[in-house]
């Protein structure tokens, strides 16, 4: 897409250079909320952390697999749902005309009819979930683990006796703590080392709600016979998950597992 040049074609972008300079602000200012709304309302990174959990769980081996099959699906529906709501809100906002002005209530309204409508039916649905009440505090096990093989490794290395050294330093809590604690553990600190680079990721990423869609105002979004709106281009980070999601799940992941590549 390059910028446009010459005379402009599209109404909407005209009306709005000829707007005075606070107008046309507040309009842009608009666009890019009604953008946000239709992003955030079925956003599946927020849906999925706060959802996924309420999937029915299972600890046998064999279920495994159909639990992380339930997972892709969910994730699947849930971009797909980002995917018709970043589509058709803009279409909402625009098209269709609120007292001789863009439908902002409208657009504003849906998301929100929606997501109370998906509230009630996941509230119906509550009982036929696996609920298993909360026992104990992870959290403080986590911390007293990590406590408890810093301990016995200081003890081991003060020593002198030198032998049975152990592969990981963690695995010096087994004395107290069973080991799928400590696997556990293992993994929380493998992932904590992304988190010095999730400020630069959503740095990025929440710009699609703002400056993305102020650069798509200026630039030509002519797919073929196709107009784009502004805001509809956030959808491309849903479009891309509805298309490699299939991928990853029906060939590379298989291909990954069968040859003992994939890390569980």
């Amino acid at each position: 897409m390059g910028s446009e040049t010459g005379t402009v074609k599209d109404p909407v972008t005209q009306s709005v250079r000829n707007l005075p300079l606070q107008k046309k602000e507040r309009h842009i200012r608009s666009i890019v909320k009604t953008g946000r709304r239709a992003r955030q309302s079925l956003d599946t990174s927020q849906e999925e952390t706060r959802l996924s959990h309420k999937a029915p769980s299972s600890s046998t081996g064999t279920e495994e697999k159909g639990y992380r099959m339930y997972f892709s699906f969910f994730y699947f529906s849930m971009n797909l749902a980002a995917l018709l709501a970043g589509i058709i809100i803009p279409i909402l906002r625009e098209d269709v005309q609120c007292f001789d002005s863009d439908c902002y209530p409208l657009a504003f309204g849906v998301p929100a009819i929606t997501m109370l409508l998906a509230l009630v039916i996941f509230a119906l649905g509550t009982p036929e979930y696996k609920i298993h009440p909360p026992t104990g505090n992870l959290f403080c096990k986590l911390l007293y683990a990590t406590g408890s093989a810093i301990a016995n490794k200081i003890k081991w290395y003060m020593s002198k006796k030198k032998g049975g050294a152990k592969e990981h330093w963690l695995d010096w809590a087994d004395q107290k703590y069973e080991k799928e604690i400590i696997n556990d553990v293992k993994r929380l600190y493998n992932v904590l080392a992304l988190y010095p680079l999730l400020p630069m990721y959503w740095a990025l990423y929440e710009q699609q709600g703002s400056r993305w869609t102020l650069q798509a105002q200026e630039m030509d979004r002519n797919v073929g016979s196709i107009r784009l709106k502004p805001d509809q281009l956030q959808i491309l980070n849903v479009l891309f998950v509805l298309l490699l999601l299939p991928l990853f799940e029906g060939f590379i992941y298989p291909q990954l597992e069968k040859r003992k590549l994939l890390i569980q």
